[in-house]
């Protein structure tokens, strides 16, 4: 392992900003990079391993270009800086604070703190409705009110309208003492918190005596239109897909939306959806719409609250693999996979076993909530030209080919095919009839070698791409593709078949 060292001139006067009390940051950095930094004489000598060093330089020059901005360098800046230092973009940390949205009152600016962050308010300049999707401490709605307030200022908007579901933790309103107003004020007062600290509890009593400004339950949207407004949707995980179209179906001409929530802490009662899910998965494709996901590293409370999330994240990530493996043992014997081999595969690997588990993981991965029966037919070059040109008028082989049984509007909208069922259901097992797949074994064989994997990968690469069709995937235009695509990376990813 190669060492070596940096020097990097640090002024006096941003020392103590750059370095920390009882230079607190420096040794964060060290401890992070297992590097050693010794300041001498305005020059701070930076060692180590080369690649470490050359991270650490680029942090403390990072660290030190927002000092001279005039920022305050704290432990969540010095934090990021690091988690950030071995991503592929340049200089994170300065691209991210590179705005201001607003002051606050007491003269503080709001601006992004993180990449993910600067993406989310683009998407909030550039699109007509956005959902900021994230954990606690992500400054989802605090960002979301800040550009709210400013589009109000400039006269982009002529009013803003702030509103979240009344339900939190399995309250109710009725057990609540006092008046409907001072019921529903608690719900609501992290929005009045947001508006206090940026706008001024003087200047938001005003617009807000004049109509201009207007914070309620989400109750009160139905039967209205909301034109020239800027509208903030907090906690929108709480929503019932009822409530979160009703909202979505009020927005006017003029106006902007912003949609927030934390998937992972929904509030709804037991086997309830929550109308936050629904949309993500029925908008994901509408123009105008876009969905900024924060995570952990966009968190920008104390580094602990970071700390918390990321610890949960990955509890409930366990938890869920744990679930989904208990699901597919209880449910091993009660899919039906029909294998039928119109000719000899000569396979190496146990394909029937293989087909089952990609078949299996490409439901699990999708959430298909059925039972399914799915059939898979190996078949010869000439058999599979045949078939081409019964079905699609193709006077050619090809490797694959799939017949769904069921129409989607959306990939994966299993909520959208409801009414399709009673035609698709085996009246012996009570399985989906999911659709069947077709696959050239000669094909196979010659696109493994053609692409320099295992013919086990491209088995299951072919399955997978064809169980997507089965659940409402294409790729005949460059984005659907891509969705595609990165479907069924995942998929093989999950199962380690990636050679």
């Amino acid at each position: 392992m190669e060492l070596t060292q940096q020097m990097l001139d640090i002024p006096i006067e941003h020392m103590s900003n750059v370095f920390g009390k009882f230079d607190a940051w420096l040794k964060q950095i060290e401890k992070y990079l297992q590097v050693t930094m010794v300041v001498r004489d305005g020059s701070l000598k930076i060692m180590g391993n080369d690649n470490n060093v050359q991270k650490a330089q680029s942090v403390m020059s990072d660290l030190l270009a927002m000092s001279r901005k005039g920022n305050d360098i704290t432990e969540q800046t010095v934090t990021y800086a690091l988690e950030m230092c071995g991503c592929t973009k340049n200089h994170p940390l300065l691209e991210a604070d590179s705005e201001i949205i607003c002051h606050t009152v007491q003269g503080k600016p709001v601006k992004p703190k993180t990449l993910g962050q600067k993406d989310y308010v683009d998407q909030i300049r550039d699109k007509m409705i956005v959902f900021g999707i994230g954990p606690a401490g992500t400054g989802k709605t605090y960002l979301a009110m800040a550009m709210a307030i400013t589009a109000f200022k400039n006269e982009e908007v002529s009013r803003i309208i702030l509103t979240r579901p009344a339900i939190e933790a399995g309250e109710k309103l009725g057990f609540l003492p006092g008046d409907l107003q001072s019921k529903i004020d608690p719900y609501l007062r992290p929005l009045y918190d947001a508006l206090y600290q940026i706008m001024g509890a003087e200047s938001f009593l005003k617009n807000q005596e004049k109509g201009l400004i207007e914070v309620a339950p989400l109750a009160y949207m139905r039967g209205r239109t909301l034109d020239n407004a800027f509208i903030i949707l907090d906690e929108a995980q709480n929503t019932t897909p009822a409530q979160m179209k009703m909202f979505l179906t009020r927005i006017g001409f003029g106006s902007k939306v912003v949609v927030t929530g934390d998937a992972s802490q929904k509030d709804l009662a037991p086997g309830t959806k929550s109308g936050l899910d629904v949309a993500m998965r029925v908008l994901q494709k509408v123009d105008d719409i876009a969905f900024c996901k924060l995570t952990s590293q966009d968190v920008v409370r104390h580094p602990l609250v970071q700390k918390i999330v990321k610890a949960y994240d990955e509890y409930e990530n366990a938890q869920l693999k744990k679930e989904r493996a208990a699901r597919k043992k209880a449910e091993e014997n009660a899919m039906t996979i029909n294998i039928i081999c119109e000719t000899a595969p000569g396979f190496s690997f146990h394909y029937k076993k293989l087909a089952q588990t990609v078949i299996e993981q490409s439901l699990d991965s999708e959430g298909f909530p059925y039972e399914a029966e799915v059939n898979l037919t190996l078949v010869d070059e000439k058999r599979i030209h045949e078939i081409n040109l019964e079905t699609r008028q193709i006077d050619a082989p090809t490797d694959v080919l799939s017949f769904p049984m069921i129409a989607y509007e959306f990939p994966a909208d299993f909520d959208g095919v409801e009414d399709q069922l009673d035609d698709c259901v085996n009246p012996d097992t009570q399985e989906v009839l999911l659709g069947d797949i077709v696959i050239c074994v000669s094909r196979v064989y010659a696109q493994a070698k053609e692409y320099g994997h295992s013919v086990k990968r491209e088995y299951a690469f072919l399955i997978t791409h064809s169980m997507l069709h089965l659940m409402g995937y294409d790729h005949m235009v460059p984005e659907d593709a891509a969705l595609m695509e990165a479907h069924q990376r995942e998929i093989l990813n999950t199962l380690q078949i990636t050679r």
